[in-house]
């Protein structure tokens, strides 16, 4: 019997399915080679390593007084450019006037181009923008022209300077164009309405949508002129207020569709989110019903109440906008009273509720009342306002605030009437006043205001006030570099706003935040319940300026990307944080420094005269220029790109303009040939020389005589080093984008959160035309003796980095593995996050096409199933971290290493059926699918940008977006632990650099690549500089057949024009007739050429392998029937261009469009005419058509 159990048992066993497929170790291996031997990660961190670093220890007293100084130097400076504004104004307002012209009239021709500005200026003049409401015409004296020029030459920090006055005259310097004359209104804006009254507020809008509110004036209902009233009310408020809105009839309705229900019951702080969902729902009011004022009063009481006056020490003043077009209709019990009696109780009673509902705030409610049109009660507005019910059996109680009433017969004034609210509150301070930051409308990010009143005998004629960049204004912080692991940011902290957060690392910088900014609180970032007890708390106390105190903090960093790749969370660390107020602001900064943090510093190196080239090859006569793609470039050499933190002045680096003069000096500097070091920080130029050691390895690839490294140099498309004080040096030689900062690059985060091993990207299309690239990248460490003898590891002080062709990596795949060029297996690579580098279903056989848009191992039918296993087994695990501008939690996967990886090809389940093990130090993962047997219920996982299953941990779904704990009215972040991370911010793309195609025919290739070898669209495609041109134009030429071509001429595909079935069909004909024509002729005249050659004893070559450096031969002139000579080409791309969240190298930082289609694997045969086409090539002789 056990002999019979065990030969069944041997019988069903499938020997056909090994237990181990693929050996990751060889691919461990080959990349090891790639690292060491083309790039040069062994010789640079040798060179390191060799090198005696400086450790000096951080002083965070002298680093936090030094970052105060220099923030208050610059607002000092944008306080005295308001104040000698204000004065201007002041002392000459009744002077001669200025004749400004309008600035929708500015001719544009005037204007030149400021980087400072974001747009043309002319700082010759100012302009004017004139409401459609104005009050007058009169603009300012001419005088304070002087003063605003004196400003713009003496204070380069601020931009705009302006005066908006009280009847509706708005002047700006430097005068600028706008596209329309009537669409501004100063008076409405948030910094007027602010510096006219500085208390914030809260504000509850009620307005009346009875049915009477439907009737007409001037070919608009009253409802519609209302709604406008109140849009622009609730615009004029900056987020220092709170506001909501009431809409009554019958009944009350409150805000409703927002993305929280906080709206039903309490007032929202004025961010523009909040804006925006307010006047959404002002917008969608309708029309019906009678007036019952009561409901809506108790509505808005209970929103004030809910609310209080006092948040987080900050007071806001109670005040309800009351708009009404009729008589109340209260209900009220009418048994035995005439119609007189009745109205006479029913205004008793709202006179009753207003007081017995303000006796329970203190009596602070302020009443503003309109009414619209001639049916409104003018005596019961008017003691709904003061508050005042003698009239009715209310006795007024003295303590009340006096509102206001205002009758607006003419409906078109309501808008103009409701938005001057805040003149009721009118207080003048010689404080200046600073903005809540805002998007500038120019481009130049969020800039704030400095703004003070102009007050003439006790009233008020307006507001003068500059804008200051925030980018300008915290640039200290933002590039701030200190220790290993030190960090600054900076707060608010005022009787208008306590804790709004203006700069922090783990927020967006203010120059790529594209939308209205999400603040958020300072505690919604800094978690730990010390900070809020021992730094926050106490920096809200009068008094008190500075403070320091050391506790434990955690502290996150980015794995790569954290759009997709989420962040890493580190342990706690001790840390002393540094607090001091910036005197004269509101704002304080904060320095956040470890526990014997010290700074690292190369000793002194001696410059040799050749380590530097500045990247702005256009501005330098350095010889051996060469074509790189689509660019002009150098293989002699590599070129350096400094990022702004290298410099002293980053802000004046991203403003100027580079030019010969400065490159020039530049170039002496970093070379040696001059000492005098006016523009970069201590350190940079070391570390120019430092890296400048792995230059001749990269020079020195394309003469090699060693085949394998010769191949693999022919599929890279750039090689780089980066370091953390700002030094990028990148080969070939090639010009960069000037906002490009490598240091917060994917690239370089992933790498040193990958500390001292080989890490792979995702694949993403470069820019600069090297098609699909994979970056491979690996830490510089340097060697700290004292560390590495305490058991800690060298500190990362840089990141070296390769881009290699898609292509390339399935190359090096397949050839190490036959498996995965069996039919029966699918072979794909995955990084640590889930995201694939390598899968079978990029590659479209037929026509070479790579497909990246399911990137995920959760978005490919054929791993879903994987995944699911994979995420079951706990190995594919889920987390989120929080994203503070989009207010959501990011979900993002991590791999948890297993030491034998995981080898499931005997699983029942045919879906399940895999091998996949970790590729030996690195990121990235091996795995392969037995596909032997079908898959017919892969698993299900939901692909949406929101969450379907974000609570269920072992659920398979593809990356995407929850809702994170966040309570819209307040403006905060509900956190009480830091179980949810913060997702590090988004970086800001640089723009492409200039196609430079049409200069580049003449130049050699550097990196010489025989495109003409390539016979088919993958192989083509495969090859740098190459491209595959399929049914097209070639230089607004036919291309009959397809063929592989050079990546600088443009080959298009041919449009759909949209016509007809029947004209393309019609056409097809005759392009076919035309064809075989063609061919008919083509036979003829090779076979005749052919007879001619033989009967000379002559051979024409019809395929050639290029020279060691070709250059592209000129495009064909006309129409032919046969394809055209090998000549290089490039795809036009007539789809819009895609953004790619893994698009991350050096010079494909940015993406180029999506190619519309590529094409098949039929042969590219080559046509020649004369013998003098063949001259210097290798040839074949062409088979007989």
């Amino acid at each position: 019997m056990a002999s019979l159990l065990l030969l069944v048992l041997i019988l069903s066993f499938d020997f056909t399915k090994p237990a181990k497929i693929l050996d990751a170790t060889k691919f461990t291996e080959e990349l090891r080679k790639l690292a060491d031997d083309i790039l040069g990660v062994k010789k640079m961190q040798d060179h390191f390593h060799s090198l005696d670093f400086d450790n000096y220890n951080l002083n965070g007293g002298q680093l936090i007084e030094s970052l105060e100084q220099s923030l208050r130097e610059k607002f000092e400076g944008s306080v005295q450019s308001v104040r000698s504004l204000q004065d201007a104004v002041q002392d000459s307002y009744s002077g001669p006037a200025a004749d400004f012209i309008e600035c929708c009239n500015v001719n544009t021709d005037d204007e030149v181009y400021d980087k400072r500005f974001g747009k043309g200026i002319d700082v010759d003049t100012a302009c004017v923008r004139i409401a459609p409401l104005a009050r007058g015409t009169t603009q300012i004296p001419a005088s304070v022209l002087d003063v605003m020029k004196s400003n713009y030459e003496e204070n380069p920090a601020i931009k705009w300077q302006y005066f908006g006055s009280e009847e509706g005259i708005f002047t700006i310097y430097p005068s600028t164009s706008r596209s329309d004359c009537d669409n501004y209104e100063n008076r409405y804006r948030p910094w007027y309405v602010e510096t006219a009254t500085s208390q914030p507020k809260n504000i509850v809008l009620v307005i009346d949508k009875s049915e009477s509110m439907n009737v007409e004036y001037g070919g608009r209902t009253l409802l519609a002129i209302a709604k406008e009233a109140a849009n622009t009310v609730i615009d004029t408020m900056n987020p220092n207020d709170k506001v909501n809105v009431v809409a009554f009839s019958d009944d009350v309705e409150t805000p409703s569709d927002c993305e929280d229900d906080c709206y039903k019951r309490e007032l929202a702080q004025a961010t523009p989110q909040n804006k925006d969902c307010l006047k959404d729902f002002v917008n969608t009011i309708r029309s019906g019903g009678d007036t019952r004022y009561i409901k809506a009063l108790d509505a808005a009481f209970d929103l004030l109440n809910f609310t209080g006056s006092v948040t987080d020490g900050v007071e806001r003043a109670p005040v309800i906008l009351f708009l009404t077009d009729g008589q109340p209709t209260d209900m009220i019990d009418a048994n035995g009273l005439s119609e007189t009696e009745q109205n006479r109780k029913r205004k008793h009673n709202i006179l009753l509720t207003i007081k017995e509902r303000n006796a329970e705030m203190d009596n602070r409610l302020v009443m503003l009342t309109f009414g619209l049109g001639n049916q409104v009660d003018d005596t019961l507005l008017t003691n709904m306002a003061i508050q005042d019910g003698t009239d009715y059996g209310v006795p007024k109680v003295p303590e009340v605030k006096i509102g206001r009433y205002r009758r607006v017969s003419d409906p078109t004034n309501l808008r103009q009437e409701m938005a001057s609210y805040y003149n009721i509150f009118a207080e003048f301070s010689d404080t200046p006043v600073f903005s809540v930051p805002y998007q500038a409308a120019s481009g130049i990010g969020l800039v704030a205001t400095v703004a003070l009143p102009v007050v003439i005998a006790s009233k008020l004629e307006g507001v003068v006030g500059v804008d200051i960049s925030l980018q300008d204004l915290f640039s200290d912080i933002t590039f701030f570099q200190e220790g290993q692991s030190t960090y600054s940011f900076i707060y608010e902290i005022n009787r208008r706003s306590n804790g709004r957060t203006l700069n922090h690392p783990l927020l967006p910088t203010p120059t790529t935040i594209e939308q209205d900014p999400v603040f958020v609180h300072v505690t919604s970032l800094e978690r730990e319940s010390d900070f809020l007890d021992k730094i926050y708390e106490p920096s809200k106390q009068d008094g008190v300026d500075e403070g320091s105190d050391t506790f434990h903090s955690t502290r996150t960093i980015p794995r790569g990307n954290s759009a997709t790749e989420g962040v890493r969370k580190l342990m706690s660390v001790e840390s002393t944080y540094y607090w001091r107020k910036v005197a004269d602001t509101p704002y304080v900064v904060c320095l956040v420094m470890e526990v014997n943090d010290v700074q690292t510093r190369l000793p002194q190196q001696t410059p040799t005269g050749t380590n530097f080239v500045y990247h702005r090859l256009d501005l330098t006569d350095n010889p051996g220029r060469c074509r790189h793609f689509t660019r002009k470039a150098s293989k002699d050499y590599s070129s350096v790109k400094l990022a702004p933190e290298a410099f002293e002045d980053p802000i004046r680096y991203l403003y100027e303009e580079d030019d010969e003069n400065k490159v020039e000096l530049y170039t002496q500097y970093m070379n040696g040939e001059n000492n005098v070091n006016t523009y970069f920080k201590q350190g940079v130029r070391d570390m120019v020389v430092a890296t400048s050691e792995v230059e001749s390895l990269w020079v020195s690839l394309s003469d090699t005589d060693d085949d394998d490294i010769k191949e693999a140099s022919e599929h890279i498309a750039f090689l780089y080093i980066g370091t953390d004080n700002g030094v990028f040096r990148i080969y070939p030689a090639v010009e960069m984008d000037k906002i490009y900062d490598h240091t917060v690059r994917p690239w370089y985060e992933r790498a040193k959160s990958n500390k001292g091993n080989i890490t792979l990207s995702a694949p993403y299309r470069a820019v600069s035309g090297a098609g699909y690239v994979i970056t491979l990248s690996h830490t510089v460490t340097e060697r700290n003796i004292a560390a590495s003898s305490s058991g800690t590891s060298d500190e990362v002080i840089g990141v070296i980095g390769m881009d290699i062709t898609l292509y390339y990596l399935s190359f090096l795949l397949k050839s190490l593995y036959t498996q995965c060029n069996d039919e029966r297996y699918s072979c794909f690579v995955m990084d640590s996050s889930g995201y694939l580098i390598y899968h079978d279903s990029f590659f479209n056989l037929d026509n070479g096409e790579i497909d990246l848009d399911k990137p995920h191992i959760t978005e490919v039918d054929e791993l879903r199933s994987i995944a699911q296993h994979l995420i079951t087994k706990g190995i594919l695990d889920k987390n989120q971290c929080v994203d503070f501008q989009k207010i959501k939690l990011q979900n993002y996967y991590q791999v948890h290493d297993q030491p034998n990886g995981v080898e499931n090809l005997a699983d029942n389940d045919a879906c399940k059926q895999y091998e996949i093990e970790r590729i030996g130090a690195t990121n990235a993962y091996l795995g392969i699918i037995d596909q032997r047997d079908q898959c017919f219920q892969p698993a299900l996982c939901p692909c949406t940008q929101k969450c379907q299953k974000a609570d269920m941990d072992e659920e398979c779904e593809c990356p995407c977006e929850s809702p994170v704990e966040y309570n819209y009215c307040e403006d905060k972040y509900e956190f009480t632990s830091d179980d949810v991370p913060s997702c590090t911010p988004p970086i800001i793309d640089p723009s492409p650099v200039t196609d430079e195609r049409g200069s580049l025919r003449s130049l050699p290739q550097c990196l010489a690549t025989d495109c003409g070898r390539q016979d088919n669209a993958l192989d083509c495609n495969a090859a740098i500089s190459c491209e595959w041109c399929y049914d097209g134009l070639y230089e607004n030429v036919l291309v009959g057949t397809p063929f592989c071509g050079d990546i600088i001429y443009k080959c298009q595909p041919i449009k759909s024009s949209g016509a007809s079935a029947g004209v393309i069909v019609a056409v097809v004909i005759v392009i076919i007739i035309i064809i075989a024509v063609a061919i008919v002729v083509t036979i003829w005249f090779v076979r005749r050429k052919k007879a001619k050659s033989e009967a000379k004893g002559e051979h024409y070559p019809v395929a050639f392998t290029a020279s060691t450096a070709p250059s592209a031969p000129p495009p064909p002139t006309a129409p032919s029937v046969r394809p055209p000579p090998v000549a290089p080409v490039t795809v036009a791309y007539d789809v819009p261009p895609y953004q790619d969240d893994h698009a991350e190298g050096p010079v494909g930082y940015d993406l180029a469009s999506a190619p519309t289609q590529l094409t098949d694997s039929r042969r590219s045969d080559h046509y020649y005419e004369t013998p003098q086409d063949f001259e210097h090539q290798d040839y074949q002789e062409y088979p007989s058509t």
